[in-house]
Parts: C-alpha cells; sequence; structure tokens
C-alpha cells in the first residue's frame, strides 16, 4: 500500500513527508484492523 510516511516535524519546505511504498499492517495482540477508503491530513 501507499503511505505518507513522516520523518521528520519540520517546515513544509523541508519536504518531511514522503511518499512510500510499505507493507500492509498486520494487528497485533488486542488490536484491530480497520480499512477506510482514504485517509486525509491536515497541518
Amino acid at each position: 500500500m501507499r503511505a505518507m510516511v513522516l520523518y521528520d516535524q519540520a517546515d513544509i519546505t523541508r519536504a518531511p513527508l514522503r511518499l512510500e511504498e510499505v507493507v500492509d499492517p498486520r494487528p497485533g495482540p488486542g488490536e484491530v484492523h480497520v480499512r477506510t477508503g482514504s485517509e486525509s491530513c491536515a497541518r
């Protein structure tokens, strides 16, 4: 899946977010996986 990964809490001009391919998350003991259609992030 594609995800925006935050590498640093920095000014947006330093591009702290990067679009990357990551493995699908798997819930651990006592956790649940909630699938959504889309996400957004407000800064």
